[in-house]
This record gives C-alpha cells, structure tokens and sequence, in this order.
C-alpha cells in the first residue's frame, strides 16, 4: 500500500482504489484491510506519519516533506511546545503566508501520535466531528459523546487543526471542551484569526531566514542559476520575510 501510495505522491487514492488495485478485492468488500493498514503504517513511519494524509470522505494521500519550503525556526517551535504543554491547547495565528501550517506540521513531526484535520470551510461542531473522525479512521460519524469517548481511548495524542479561521463558536467550545475533559489531548490550531486562550504567534522570518528560504527554492527550481545574496535580499525585504511569496520561485511565479 505504501508503494502504491508512492507512486501517486500528493495524490487522493480512493479506498476502493485501494482494495482493488492493492489487495484484489471487490471496491464492496466490508472489511477494515485499508484502515488496520493505515495504523499500522503510522505506528512504523513514528514522527514522519502525519505525511500519511487521511481526506475524509475520499481516501488517502502520501504528502512527502518539501525541504525547500521550512526553514528551520527552532525558537518558534521550543515556544509553541512549551505552551501546548502549559495550556493544552494553542491556537498559531499569523497572516496568510507567513507558515502557520509548516510550523503545525515540524511540531507533529516531533511527536509521535498526532490526527491532522483540514479545517478550511468547516463551521459547524458536526462538520468538526466529522472532520475529526475522518482523521482518526473511525468507520462511521459517531454522535459527539461517541467521539469524545473515541479521542479518550486514542491514548496521549495531538490533534492539530489546520485553517480553522470558520469555525462557529460551539464548534470552538467543544474543542476547547475535549482538552478539559480528555487526559493526555493536546490540540494545536492555525488561524489567521485569535479568539481566546493561548497564542502563538507565527513572525515573519528574519532576513537570513528568508534568503535561506528564496535561495532554497531558486535552486530547487533552477539547479543551473545561481542567486546572488544581494539580489534575495532586496526580494525578501520587499516581501516582508513573508514566506508564502519567498516560495513562488519555485511554482514557476516571477
């Protein structure tokens, strides 16, 4: 699975895909090979399992890491760690762009359990819940006691919820509901929007950093073209050492 998963990097692969072209069985067939599968290969892959992507309602996706795109910001992660530990719960806020969703990812990396839920578009607490239980593989939709029962007996885990700018205030409360009654949860959110409890911050990069990061990326895209550092600087001032434009270079834009 693994392999087939690899050959298709950055791809959704449907279940049914899965049984048929991996196991050889009917898209129909009622059993848990995909699923038991997939958490055993999370278990194995340890901090590098969040690139095993699991997108509710479709399949899965391999999203191997894009070196050119973090630059390493140990300080920014020792202070989301230290306050996720303080308070549970951590919301990193920053401006579009400015690598909110990078960091979330370096910090699960860290880790070894950790549930991924694409929050953009979701408002609702039974889009939550259903985003939620999409990340931890379960079957079916269970009610909200079902899954507060199923994120208890996940044992010590991390749930990072990505863009979660839309989310209703029930939504938020419940959320904030399950660090307070669920030993051993820790929850990160990226926002571009704060509302309350801790914060972190995301700041832009400092000069050097985004010229490491410009620089990265010109090579990845053109290994043959050299950047002068006087010319990366000038670009990444005019871009405020936001990384989201430092890393056009590479798609092709500018």
């Amino acid at each position: 699975m693994l392999a087939y998963l690899a050959d298709r990097v950055g791809h959704t692969v449907t279940r049914a895909e899965l049984l048929r072209e991996v196991w050889d069985y009917s898209p129909r067939s009622r059993t848990r090979a995909v699923a038991n599968t997939v958490a055993r290969l999370r278990s194995k892959l340890h901090q590098d399992a969040a690139h095993l992507v699991t997108v509710y309602g479709r399949g899965y996706r391999l999203e191997l890491p894009d070196d050119t795109g973090f630059v390493a910001r140990p300080a920014l992660l020792d202070q989301l760690n230290r306050a996720i530990e303080s308070h549970g719960m951590v919301t990193l806020h920053g401006v579009g762009g400015i690598g909110k969703t990078r960091t979330a990812r370096a910090l699960a990396q860290r880790h070894g359990r950790c549930a991924w839920v694409p929050a953009g578009g979701i408002r609702s607490v039974e889009e939550l819940t259903s985003a939620v239980a999409g990340a931890l593989e379960l079957e079916t939709v269970p009610e909200l006691a079902g899954l507060r029962f199923a994120l208890a007996s996940a044992g010590p885990m991390w749930l990072v919820v990505d863009a979660a700018e839309e989310l209703s205030d029930e939504a938020w409360a419940t959320l904030c509901g399950w660090v307070e009654e669920i030993r051993g949860l820790w929850v990160v959110v990226t926002s571009r929007v704060w509302r309350d409890g801790a914060c972190v911050p995301v700041p832009a990069l400092t000069p050097d950093e985004a010229v490491e990061l410009l620089t990265r990326r010109a090579t990845a895209s053109s290994p043959d073209v050299s950047l002068p550092e006087e010319v990366a600087l000038r670009v990444v001032r005019r871009l405020d050492g936001v990384p989201l434009p430092s890393s056009w270079r590479r798609r092709g834009c500018g």
